[in-house]
């Protein structure tokens, strides 16, 4: 039978990463922004230029690789 173990409010930390609240916190204001744009409805293009970035960091943002 499988043991169910509760985590803690931050997923990265529950996995090890040492950088674990960096993390969560980019995932937060991704979503946050992701959401404000999906609003919007705007092309990649046009929310590059909104956010003076290039379209291929606006491609990562919406895609959640942070990295």
């Amino acid at each position: 039978m499988s043991t169910i173990t509760r985590g803690t409010t931050n997923v990265f930390d529950d996995l090890g990463y040492k950088d674990g609240a960096e993390r969560q916190l980019k995932t937060r204001l991704a979503l946050a922004v992701n959401e404000l744009l999906q609003g919007r409805k705007l092309k990649q293009r046009e929310i590059a230029a909104l956010l003076h970035i290039p379209q291929p960091k606006v491609s990562t943002l919406i895609n959640y690789r942070l990295n």
